[in-house]
């Protein structure tokens, strides 16, 4: 028969063993389900190393987007060269302010002058009231303001001339885009590669004329 001092002892001993148990199971259980700090610090480190930065250029000046747009369809107008290879133009070199005629579109620079002609017409259902709202409307096309100029028409009718030279090969082009009341006209043309050639000084050949409505 146990005495009431060696019970005591049993009860003690069998209810430290509880006590031990039960915190053993509560730190596996930590260890296999975190709690809420643990699990945000864990999705916090984990977006930090899947997180993919925003394109470059999507941040980038005017210039630079046209520069990726106008480059990326150069490259798609360009025929399959060795190595791959698109090499810069040597261009006439002239004064700004000497005019200086415009050149013949090769093949490369009429599939560009060619995009840029339908990118642009399609986006005058009417006509421009005057310079400012062509230029404005050409500007929210992706055309730099910079490359936007303002050259003499026909019948007071607004042209823009846009400066399209990247300085590399086939992409000597500049276009002419006038406007009339119910419609615009998108004309382009070669242009000397040389940078120190204003594409402002370049002499279109004659036009017969242009439309007056």
């Amino acid at each position: 028969m146990r005495t009431p001092q060696r019970l005591s002892r049993t009860v003690t001993v069998t209810a430290l063993g509880a006590v031990l148990l039960t915190a053993g199971a509560t730190g596996t259980a930590g260890a296999a389900t975190p709690g809420p700090r643990a699990t945000a610090a864990a999705s916090a480190a984990r977006a930090a190393v899947v997180k993919v930065p925003a394109l470059p250029w999507r941040d980038a000046t005017p210039e630079a987007r046209f520069r990726k747009w106008a480059g990326n369809l150069l490259d798609s107008c360009l025929p399959a060269r060795p190595g791959g290879a698109t090499g810069e133009r040597a261009g006439l070199s002239a004064t700004t302010g000497t005019p200086v005629d415009e050149v013949r579109l090769g093949l490369i620079e009429q599939c560009v002058g060619d995009y840029h002609r339908r990118h642009i017409a399609q986006a005058f259902p009417t006509g421009p009231a005057d310079y400012a709202q062509l230029r404005a409307r050409l500007v929210g096309l992706g055309y730099p303001a910079e490359r936007v100029h303002r050259v003499p028409g026909h019948h007071g009718s607004p042209v823009a001339r846009i400066d399209l030279r990247l300085g590399r090969f086939g992409g000597d082009v500049a276009v002419d885009v006038t406007g009339y009341r119910y419609f615009v006209t998108v004309e382009p043309f070669g242009v000397p590669a040389s940078p120190s050639v204003d594409v402002t000084d370049v002499r279109r050949k004659p036009v017969l004329d242009g439309p007056t409505s």
